[in-house]
């Protein structure tokens, strides 16, 4: 398992991943940061780009991910517990089951992203684009959804 403390950490190890990637004569545009089952819980990482990473079962308890884009990044089963998403690009990303119980996902862009199954329960969607998103079998108890397209 990986563990990531802050936004410098997360650069290292792309860079690291992409040396490996490249050093095995695989095609630079076809590199994605594997981060699967990784510990990035309580970490700041305001901004960080995961554009089309394999996040799946990540652990992102209470982290911030304010303005992050996550588009098309594979989150199946991600726990965002309590994490703030405040303004996250998430468009075609996959979080089904994933937990996102209290998480801030306040002006958010979920256009498009597959929830299938996800916890939403008691979080804050004010303002959050869900066009377009597989909503079945999402769980939006107590959720505030205050402007939500």
């Amino acid at each position: 398992m990986i563990t990531i403390r802050n936004i410098e950490e997360l650069e290292v190890e792309r860079k690291r991943q992409y040396k490996k990637w490249i050093d095995s004569n695989n095609e630079p545009k076809d590199f994605r940061l594997n981060l699967t089952r990784s510990d990035l819980s309580c970490t700041n990482l305001m901004g960080a780009n995961f554009s089309g990473a394999d996040l799946d079962e990540a652990d992102f308890r209470r982290a911030n991910l304010s303005g992050a884009d996550l588009c098309r990044a594979d989150l199946t089963g991600a726990n965002f517990s309590g994490a703030d998403l405040n303004g996250t690009k998430l468009m075609g990303a996959i979080l089904s089951g994933a937990n996102l119980w209290r998480a801030n996902l306040a002006g958010a862009n979920l256009s498009g992203v597959n929830l299938t199954g996800a916890i939403l329960s008691e979080t804050f969607l004010h303002g959050a684009n869900l066009s377009g998103a597989n909503l079945e079998g999402v769980d939006f108890r107590m959720a505030k959804l205050d402007g939500v397209d």
